[in-house]
Order: structure tokens, then C-alpha cells, then sequence
């Protein structure tokens, strides 16, 4: 039986994966942007949303998944 705090576990690794890999992006973008002088750039975009919800979500249903395997 999942509870609510296995939720809550998963949620908060979920919302760190996707921090980290989403800064990681906007390194790499903005190092571009910085040796390619590529234009103006945006600091949240709706393409950065779009990644973050879309990284957040498969992280949190894997980790769901895990825990009920688990149990």
C-alpha cells in the first residue's frame, strides 16, 4: 500500500531530478547563446516549462512505480 508520504518522497526526488537536469539545459543553452551570440534569450519559456513538467512527471511515476514493485 502506497502512502502518503511514499508520495510525497517521490514528488520531492521528482522535483529535484528535474531541477537538476533543467539547469543543466540552461547551462548548455546559454553557453550557446554566450560563444554563438544567438539572439534574445528567455529565462523561462514555455519550452522550459514543457521540459521540467514533462521530466517531473515521467520521474514521479517511475519512482511510484518502484515503490509498488518494491512492496
Amino acid at each position: 500500500m502506497i502512502t502518503f508520504v511514499t508520495y510525497l518522497k517521490a514528488a520531492i526526488v521528482s522535483l529535484l531530478v528535474a531541477a537538476v537536469i533543467l539547469f543543466m539545459n540552461m547551462i548548455i543553452s546559454y553557453s550557446m547563446h554566450a560563444l554563438f551570440n544567438t539572439g534574445k534569450r528567455e529565462w523561462l519559456s514555455t519550452g522550459t516549462g514543457i521540459i521540467f513538467l514533462l521530466i517531473f512527471l515521467s520521474s514521479f511515476l517511475y519512482q511510484i512505480q518502484k515503490q509498488q514493485k518494491g512492496s
